[in-house]
């Protein structure tokens, strides 16, 4: 991800640094106000790179003429929000172990989207392994802050692990991940540069999400890694059919969806707050979930081979005043 957007990159490295220095000399944790610049993060940033959905569908649409109307959209788009909130309403177990797979496959697509492995189910092992290992690093490193949350969704307790345990499991996550990178150096998928770039990306953030809080290391990493990333992946995209296409085009059509959710956020924050208990865990995840899995079936489209993701270099006067260009 770093190598196509050096000017992303040159933002989110010392990002992670000051990240991880602040983990590592200040008692973060002591610090609530971190989980409301967290909040801040995933709205102002999270939310948009979800908000042109429909626009994304179109595009798709107008390329490759799928054979779905746009009601037709909207009404699977819903749908499948509505099954999925019924999987978690009878079994929250499954449906939180769906939320996760899917969500590391979505995590690790967008960062390894631009290597052509050998077989979908080489690509799918790499995508996978990528995202537990963003998931599960921050989950095993803050297992008191995690294992509650989790327990809350299930509604029973869990066994804890022992933090030799832990600490053994993301040791073979980090090396299994420099497997995958040195495999793909050395079946020339990927160049030198693009080494350095991938075992950098990941020790930063390996570094940032052990040192930093819970809630406040993986909404950084969602609000700056995957989001500001998957947002310039579509603009790319959008400008294949229209090349003047912008960032201040993005976030114009973004924005109205964008302050929709958030409205019914703050809707349903201030609703709750008048409640003898607080908001649910397994609610709140639900809700997240249920708006992520559509979102991720569309970039799923957008990042197979069969909609032609070989990026090109974007025109003078679109990104150069925001993030730069993507390199070949």
């Amino acid at each position: 991800m770093m190598q196509h957007y050096p000017q992303l990159a040159r933002l989110l490295v010392p990002l992670a640094l000051i990240g991880i220095i602040a983990g590592v000399i200040l008692p973060l944790a002591a610090y609530p106000q971190l989980n409301i610049v967290a909040l801040a993060l995933v709205l102002l940033l999270g939310i948009p790179h979800g908000a042109t959905d429909h626009i994304l569908f179109h595009r798709l649409q107008n390329q490759h003429q799928l054979p779905i109307k746009t009601w037709q959209f909207y009404g699977l788009y819903m749908l499948l929000i509505c099954v999925y909130g019924l999987l978690w309403m009878w079994s929250p177990g499954w449906a939180l172990l769906l939320f996760v797979g899917i969500s590391a496959y979505h995590f690790g697509q967008s960062n390894w989207h631009y290597v052509s492995w050998s077989s979908s189910l080489g690509a799918t092992s790499v995508y996978l392994l990528w995202g537990s290992t963003v998931l599960l690093i921050p989950i095993l490193s803050h297992a008191g802050e995690s294992w509650p949350i989790i327990e809350a969704i299930l509604q029973k307790p869990l066994p804890r692990w022992s933090a030799t345990t832990q600490n053994t499991l993301l040791v073979i996550l980090l090396g299994a991940n420099l497997g995958v990178i040195g495999y793909a150096k050395i079946t020339r998928k990927i160049r030198y540069r693009d080494l350095g770039w991938e075992v950098t990306n990941l020790a930063l953030l390996a570094g940032m999400l052990y040192s930093l809080p819970l809630l406040a290391g993986f909404a950084l990493y969602f609000a700056a890694w995957h989001s500001l990333s998957s947002v310039l992946d579509q603009i790319t995209y959008f400008q294949k059919q229209a090349p003047d296409y912008s960032l201040k085009q993005f976030i114009r059509q973004a924005t109205p969806y964008t302050m929709l959710a958030i409205v019914g956020m703050v809707a349903a924050m201030g609703w709750q707050a008048g409640q003898p208990e607080p908001l649910p865990w397994g609610r709140l995840f639900m809700g997240i979930a249920c708006l992520t899995l559509p979102h991720m079936i569309l970039m799923e489209q957008l990042y197979t081979p069969r909609h032609e993701n070989k990026y090109k270099k974007l025109n003078n006067n679109t990104l150069n005043a925001y993030l730069s260009k993507p390199e070949r």
